[in-house]
């Protein structure tokens, strides 16, 4: 009875320090002593884009079961371009609109798409429906990137701070 219950004893020490966990703060500080104080200033890059005269264009075709199972070539997609067409979490109308601009991009080998048109078709129910989405716009080539002006930078970011007052 007494080994019982000094291993039940045991146990609910053991669980109670699981539970209970531990922390602990610390604060950083150099070797005079003094707190590191961070300073973090806003930096832009200006790209220099030569910009073709002709249109591009490029597709992407994809077979949807139940609504979220996609099969087809929206695998490659255009990172860094954000759509506001209420997409799902599951890859709504924006995935094959940036898989059809990482199309039209790579087959003419232009660096990003300007003034893009897309054209969007649906087919089916929900059960299985093809999405083809279609982009066509003017290639942009980046020649250079340059370091923007700290004054530039900085009054355009007052300039943003005052627009969400």
């Amino acid at each position: 009875m007494k080994k019982s219950m000094f291993a039940l004893a045991a146990m609910a020490g053991t669980v109670m320090m699981l539970v209970a966990g531990c922390s602990s703060t610390s604060i950083d500080t150099n070797r005079f002593g003094s707190q590191i104080v961070l300073k973090m200033e806003v930096v832009e890059f200006v790209p220099q884009i030569a910009v073709g005269e002709e249109y591009i264009s490029g597709s992407s075709s994809c077979t949807v079961y139940c609504g979220f199972i996609r099969i087809g070539d929206t695998a490659k997609q255009a990172s860094g371009i954000s759509f506001t067409n209420g997409s799902s979490i599951w890859g709504g109308s924006d995935a094959y609109q940036r898989a059809a601009i990482y199309d039209a991009c790579s087959k003419n080998k232009a660096d990003i798409l300007l003034a893009p048109q897309y054209t969007t078709t649906v087919d089916g129910n929900f059960f299985k429906k093809t999405v083809s989405c279609t982009v066509k716009g003017f290639p942009g080539y980046i020649k250079s990137v340059k370091l923007a002006s700290p004054k530039c930078a900085k009054a355009k970011a007052e300039a943003k701070a005052e627009e969400k007052k």
